[in-house]
């Protein structure tokens, strides 16, 4: 995780990289590995990380949220329901950005009274 924190991401993926290789239904490491990529652009990888991290732990809103963000302009209808699931899971402050990302996928969709509640939500 030092690696993770001080946005060190190469290297944090390699150590997220080994752990898996031992472990390979560790949710944090796989969840931590996905972020990883994702601020490094690897959107697939990612993406194929987040979705393995729901395999292993269905409850895990932090991995519905990134995927959402992901899925965004190609699965426009997927990444409404992982922002909803999300939003389930954890409708707190700390995941705000699901409501907003939501509202925005409403409103391209004009489903503004939906994107309305959203933004009321924030």
């Amino acid at each position: 995780m030092y690696y993770f924190n001080s946005k060190n991401y190469d290297n944090a993926i390699g150590d997220f990289n080994e752990l898996l290789k031992r472990q390979p239904d560790h949710v944090s490491a796989r969840l931590h590995r996905g972020l990883s990529n994702f601020h490094l652009e690897e959107y697939q990888y990612a993406l194929a990380d987040f979705s393995a991290t729901l395999h292993y732990d269905p409850s895990n809103w932090i991995s519905y949220y990134y995927r959402g963000l992901l899925l965004r302009t190609c699965n426009p209808a997927q990444a409404l329901r992982d922002f909803s699931i999300s939003l389930l899971l954890n409708s707190e402050y700390d995941n705000v950005g699901a409501y907003l990302h939501r509202a925005l996928l409403y409103c391209t969709q004009n489903q503004f009274e939906e994107a309305i509640a959203d933004y009321e939500a924030v």
